[in-house]
């Protein structure tokens, strides 16, 4: 920006320093998405020291929260320490990693959901084994279009009722086309392997409250898309930098990254609030971390 040439030993030391005075940052930011009434969770994979780590997300509209680790699942929501404590509306995919976590209300991502069923219509030769997948995603939209028209983000009881009643009736519909697979006379241990859209049918069966949570809850969205929309940089930077060198820079990057995006966010300027850090505006740093 400055035409100034920094040695890399320079912006080490800058990097070392940011996430150091943004100690107290994170912690107020934990809290601050632990009180919220919905939140959004994700994760993907990044390359540390050439081996494939994760990089978790917990964010709001407003605020995100970055973490690099070394596991996927419930061991590294438990080191971020947000999710064990959370009592509002949980959004994210199936990965069953999430089903731990009892004191939040889970909202699952339609946008998977349809992105598996269109799996189901391409995988499907017999276009009758798959009417129910096209039928069911027709039912998904018109019902998140329903939701959007209305003025208070939820459906009335009674169309509540009428969608619940039409999804129960697909999922029994593909069930019958796709019944239950008999354990083979070779296999001695373990359960039958169900087909991919038997499986799909089942988790939709079982799962169907919160993928249809957005229907009665009006803080509970159709979609995880804020949590991938906060994690789509990290693999921008993953496909351009190639990895981190360290598990620590990764650490120190995902603080910085937390602060920039919240900045971002909340529509301010992300170099007058690294100025702000730098400088020692301790009071305006830790503002951001918390609620408007």
């Amino acid at each position: 920006m400055l035409g100034v040439s920094i040695s890399t030993g320079s912006l080490d030391n800058f990097r070392i320093l940011a996430a150091r005075l943004l100690g107290p940052f994170m912690d107020e930011l934990k809290e601050t998405i632990r009180k919220a009434e919905a939140a959004y969770f994700d994760e993907t994979g990044i390359r540390i020291d050439g081996k494939r780590l994760w990089a978790h997300v917990a964010s709001t509209d407003l605020h995100t929260f970055y973490a690099a680790d070394q596991q996927r699942g419930g061991a590294a929501h438990d080191r971020m320490d947000i999710l064990p404590r959370f009592e509002g509306i949980a959004h994210h995919d199936a990965l069953p990693a999430y089903n731990v976590f009892t004191e939040a209300k889970h909202s699952l991502c339609n946008a998977h959901g349809l992105r598996e069923l269109n799996g189901v219509i391409d995988r499907e030769k017999d276009p009758l084994k798959s009417q129910w997948a096209v039928d069911l995603k027709v039912l998904l939209k018109e019902a998140n279009a329903a939701v959007n028209q209305t003025k208070k983000g939820k459906l009335t009881v009674k169309s509540q009722r009428d969608y619940r009643r039409e999804y129960k009736r697909l999922i029994k519909a593909g069930l019958l086309l796709h019944p239950h697979q008999p354990k083979p006379s070779t296999q001695k241990r373990g359960r039958a392997k169900q087909t991919k859209t038997r499986n799909l049918l089942l988790r939709l069966q079982k799962r169907r409250n919160s993928y249809l949570l957005f229907l009665k809850d009006s803080s509970a969205s159709f979609t995880n898309n804020q949590a991938e929309q906060d994690l789509r940089m990290l693999k921008v930077k993953n496909k351009i930098s190639g990895c981190f060198r360290s598990m620590k820079a990764s650490e120190e990057f995902m603080a910085i990254k937390s602060y920039i995006s919240t900045a971002i966010k909340q529509g301010l300027d992300p170099i007058e609030r690294m100025l702000d850090l730098f400088v020692g505006r301790k009071e305006k740093v830790l503002a951001l971390a918390k609620i408007p």
